[in-house]
Formats: C-alpha cells, sequence, structure tokens
C-alpha cells in the first residue's frame, strides 16, 4: 500500500497525446486525493478533533475500502492477463522533433500552450514495456514532421536525418526488443535518397509514412506516381511499410482505398505493408469501416496479395468506459462489436496490435492497453507478429 501511495502522490504528468488528455483529467485528481493521505496527517487530525479510537478504526477501513476500489477500477491499473507480444505502433522522438510537434498543434491545429515530455527515449520504451510484460515494440520516427507542406522548417532536410538517426541510435539500446522504422513525406524532392539511406544503412526495419500529415491525394496523378516510386524503392531495398492511409481528401474512402490496391502496393513487391489504424484516421468510425470493408473484399477476391498486408489496431477501438452519458456508451459499445466483426472479416491472422503512444505517463500506456473487444478475439492476435520481426 505504501508503494502504491508513494507511486501516485510523485506522479507527474506532461501531455503529449492529447487523445489521453480527458482521462487524465478525469480520473487523477481523485486518486491523487484519496492516495496522498499520510498517517501523520491522520494524526493530526485525531489531535486536534479528538477522535476516539473506534472512529478512526473506521475511518482507515473506509479509506483502504476506496483505495481498493481506485486500484481495481482505475483503467491505469488495470491487470492484462494476457499481454500482447508486440507494440507494433510506437513513436519515438527527439527534443527537435517535439519542437517540431508543439508547431503543429500551435500554428496547424490550433492547440496553443500545448506542453509536452521533452524526448523520449529508449530507456522509456523499455520501461513501458515491462510493466505491461510487452517483448518488442516497434519504433516509429516521426522525422515527417519536419516536412509537412503546412509549415516551413529551417534546415528540413538535415533536421529529418537527425530525426531518422536519432530512432536508430535509440533502437541501438536494445535492438533486440526495439525494431526502429524511419520515417519520409513520400511527396518531398529528396524521398528516395532518404529512403536509400534508410535501406543502405541496415539498422532500420522499414520505412513510415504518414499520408495526412504529408498532404498526399490519392486523385492527384503526379502524388500516386511519387508513391509509386517510394514503393518500388522501399521494396528493392528490403524495407517493410507501415502506411497511415487516410488522407485529408473529405471523401477519402473506397475510392482512395481502391487506387492504393490497384496501384501503389503492386510496387512493394514482396515487402510487408501493415496499413495502421485499419486504414482510418485513428478512431473507429464510417471511414474505418468503409477502408477495411474495401480490403477485405479485396483480399477474398484474390485482387491483392494477401500474405505480405497486415493492419494495426493503434487507437481504434472505442472507450466505452469514458463515455459522457448512456446513449454514448451503448453507441461506443456498438462500435466495438462492428470492429469485432471488421477484424474477423479481415483475418485475424493479419491484425497486428499497436497502441499509437507517443510520450506521455505510463498510465497513459497501459490504459491503452485495456482490451475492449471479445476475448476470443484477443487470443487470436495478441501473439501475432509482423513478418518484418519473425
Amino acid at each position: 500500500m505504501v508503494l502504491c501511495q508513494k507511486m501516485i502522490c510523485d506522479w507527474r504528468y506532461p501531455i503529449s497525446d492529447m487523445r489521453s488528455k480527458e482521462q487524465i483529467k478525469d480520473q487523477t485528481p481523485s486518486i491523487k486525493d484519496l492516495l496522498c493521505v499520510t498517517p501523520k496527517r491522520y494524526d493530526r487530525n485525531l489531535k486536534r478533533t479528538h477522535f476516539h479510537l473506534n472512529s478512526m478504526i473506521m475511518k482507515r477501513f473506509r479509506i483502504l475500502l476506496l483505495l481498493i476500489s481506485a486500484l481495481l477500477f482505475s483503467p491505469f491499473f488495470t491487470l492484462i492477463a494476457q499481454p500482447p507480444t508486440v507494440d507494433h505502433h510506437l513513436h519515438i522522438r527527439s527534443e527537435d522533433g517535439t519542437q517540431a510537434l508543439v508547431r503543429i498543434l500551435d500554428e496547424v491545429q490550433g492547440q496553443q500552450g500545448v506542453k509536452l515530455q521533452p524526448s523520449v527515449e529508449a530507456g522509456d520504451v523499455v520501461a513501458l514495456l515491462d510493466s505491461t510484460g510487452t517483448e518488442k515494440a516497434v519504433l516509429l520516427s516521426t522525422a515527417y514532421f519536419f516536412a509537412m507542406p503546412d509549415l516551413e522548417f529551417e534546415n528540413e532536410r538535415e533536421r529529418l536525418r537527425r530525426e531518422n538517426e536519432y530512432v536508430a541510435e535509440q533502437a541501438g539500446h536494445n535492438p533486440d526488443r526495439l525494431i526502429p522504422f524511419c520515417a519520409v513525406n513520400p511527396l518531398s524532392e529528396y524521398a528516395l535518397e532518404e529512403i536509400t539511406w534508410c535501406g543502405e544503412d541496415e539498422r532500420f526495419a522499414g520505412l513510415k509514412l504518414h499520408l495526412a500529415n504529408s498532404d498526399l491525394d490519392f486523385r492527384n496523378e503526379q502524388h500516386v506516381k511519387a508513391l509509386q516510386e517510394v514503393f518500388k524503392r522501399a521494396g528493392e531495398l528490403d524495407l517493410a511499410l507501415i502506411v497511415h492511409l487516410w488522407t485529408r481528401h473529405p471523401d477519402f474512402g473506397a475510392k482512395d482505398t481502391e487506387i492504393f490496391i490497384q496501384e501503389i502496393l503492386p510496387e512493394a513487391g514482396d515487402v510487408t505493408v501493415q496499413i495502421a489504424h485499419l486504414g482510418g484516421p485513428g478512431t473507429y468510425s464510417e471511414v474505418t469501416r468503409e477502408v477495411a470493408g474495401t480490403f477485405s473484399k479485396a483480399i477474398q477476391n484474390g485482387e491483392v496479395n494477401g500474405s505480405n498486408l497486415y493492419f494495426d489496431l493503434a487507437e481504434v477501438p472505442e472507450r466505452p468506459e469514458r463515455a459522457s452519458d448512456e446513449q454514448e456508451r451503448q453507441r461506443r459499445e456498438q462500435a466495438n462489436r462492428e470492429l469485432a466483426d471488421l477484424i474477423r472479416e479481415l483475418g485475424t491472422d493479419r491484425v497486428l496490435w499497436g497502441t499509437d503512444w507517443i510520450a506521455g505517463p505510463p498510465q497513459v500506456y497501459m490504459s491503452k492497453l485495456q482490451w475492449r473487444l471479445p476475448d476470443d478475439l484477443w487470443d487470436a492476435i495478441r501473439e501475432n507478429k509482423a513478418p518484418y520481426l519473425r
């Protein structure tokens, strides 16, 4: 009990994952207030108010019951009976990468004054894995921040290279458990040169592409040609691909997915292609259903080589326990039921676990590991490993 008390009382929680802000805001104060009541404080209270011994015992007993309830029902203390073997979608960044993210949040997304953890290092990630029993993590570079077309960064290319170097260096501290992926904007004029460097460096297992950050449009023929060249180069260098497929196009959906399947995916050859967030923006939505459904149909019809195509679940499952009312809770539960059907439709052998963690308290990471889908699905996918890890 003392250990739990100290852990919560000493907690510091810089917000870096904006989707976790509400969780921390809602849950932290009451639990922290509950646990940070020391025996000395009670002694002072007793002397001042002359409580009887029985009253003191009952009070402490009630505190103990509340404490146990807090530990049992607080998401960041939820125990996972069978943890995932691999986190296939986890971000890491340097201090320079953090500053780039702050600019994006401020100048592009209008979120001023966000305070982020300065950097994320190998030790932070390994501690997270150890805390949950997860064996390995795929470290995704966010170097594409520096090539985001909405902003101009001085020494863009040099800083992008340094960010990729940082990820490789951090993974090198624990190469058996941390697998680095470099990153580029596929539309940048130096994209193929950076990809060639990544492939020849031999520290990287693959390449991360974030098409929304890069403002790629599948309806633009020049963009499609550029992405074809990127996939071809990655295939030649045996670099696996993790692709945030969703774009900013207001009608992104089946049409864009079909273009990707028919015109771009074949260029990768036999390397693994992992579609992040089931093809959606990082939530479960109509877009997610439409895109994943299009992939499922293509696989079943033999239009795509399903042997090297995988999908990760990073940030896709809904969280009913965070619903604001009963109607919203039911909506989220229904979404998870639909998601379960979608996973089975795609094939549980091609669905990978991931958290999309990018920094913040370990408790936030642990809350992402709460399984919100049927147990048989968890049993079916929790040990899945992408081919680039085997």
